[in-house]
């Protein structure tokens, strides 16, 4: 693990690692899974060795030496997706989502981003639009859920941050 400030790649092709993924996304998404009020919740039926063989990248955030928050990304024709963003619920509302998720838009060399939520899940909405997200699609999904799609313009939302 090669670490900036705690936060640090994820070398989720390690058993022990992507266990640890794993652990943070069932807390996480159980979570979700209450407040957008779906019993059937697809990134819940994700094992560790899905998460140790995927072909994304893995990002946390370590506090201390706990994992705090887990961000999946994959890039692909200049575009940066954000596939899985997820905070440990011990460690909400300690400002370590948009830590990560600062991280990583600020080290993309990507000219775009997207990241997708349920619709329902007003604290994600919320947040991904704090960060210049606009919303640019609405879908069912399998599963019964309104997903939404957001996304940016790296260059331009960078270039415009006043801090």
């Amino acid at each position: 693990m090669t670490c900036l400030d705690n936060i640090c790649r994820l070398d989720h092709g390690k058993a022990s690692i992507s266990r640890d993924i794993w652990a943070i996304f069932q807390r996480a998404y159980l979570i979700e899974a209450q407040i957008v009020g779906a019993e059937d919740f697809p990134p819940l039926n994700r094992t560790p060795e899905e998460i140790q063989f995927a072909k994304s990248a893995f990002t946390g955030l370590l506090d201390c030496t706990t994992l705090a928050a887990v961000a999946e990304t994959q890039t692909d024709d200049n575009c940066l997706y954000v596939d899985s963003f997820v905070v440990d619920p011990k460690s909400f509302r300690k400002g370590f989502g948009s830590r990560l998720l600062r991280f990583i838009l600020d080290e993309s060399d990507c000219d775009t981003a997207f990241v997708e939520t349920a619709a329902e899940n007003e604290p994600a909405v919320i947040f991904y639009k704090r960060f210049g997200f606009s919303e640019i699609d609405r879908w069912q999904s399998q599963a019964g859920l309104q997903l939404v799609k957001f996304g940016m313009n790296l260059h331009f939302s960078q270039s415009m941050q006043l801090d």
